[in-house]
């Protein structure tokens, strides 16, 4: 991650599970990829915008990743990720973020995505899960982005926000 600092503002965290076929008695786990509970371990990724790890988490057992992110990812970012804002900057901008993680739908909660804000002011970007309706094709409008890796492509984008908790609380979906 000091290698290149400029990648550290958006963080990746992704769970895999590591097959075990040895003689050890571990427990089962889903593999999504077999649709079965297969002996192995829990393994949760986190890179940076280019995929590049900056650690791994393994447990035996799958507590869940927002467990995961509480209780052994989150604290390693607070201490390890550079180039964070100084609580002075934080102070004079409240919209601004320590950093991002992004993950699968599997961390969706409304609940974590607040406590992660008011507690340490670092943003969350995941799936929405039961998205029930479809977003009306007109709310989307063609901008311009350009990639990491400086590639420009066009896009289709929309944007909506939402108080989700309370009516101080605003996200973007």
């Amino acid at each position: 991650m000091n290698d290149h600092p400029e990648l550290s503002g958006v963080l990746y965290v992704d769970g895999h599970v590591r097959l075990y076929a040895g003689k050890e008695q571990l427990p089962k786990l889903y593999v999504s990829r077999e649709r079965l509970c297969l002996r192995g371990i829990m393994d949760f990724w986190i890179t940076d915008m280019l995929g590049q790890p900056f650690f791994v988490v393994r447990n035996s057992i799958n507590p869940g990743m927002l467990e995961v992110l509480r209780t052994q990812i989150v604290s390693r970012l607070l201490n390890e990720v550079p180039n964070q804002p100084s609580e002075e900057i934080l102070a004079s901008n409240p919209y601004l973020h320590r950093f991002i993680i992004v993950f699968d739908r599997e961390g969706y909660s409304l609940e974590f995505f607040k406590e992660m804000w008011k507690e340490y002011r670092i943003a969350c970007i995941t799936y929405r899960k039961y998205q029930k309706e479809d977003w009306n094709v007109s709310e989307f409008k063609e901008a311009k982005v350009k990639l990491v890796n400086a590639e420009e492509v066009s896009m289709l984008l929309a944007e909506r926000g939402q108080f989700p908790l309370t009516t101080e609380d605003w996200k973007r979906k």
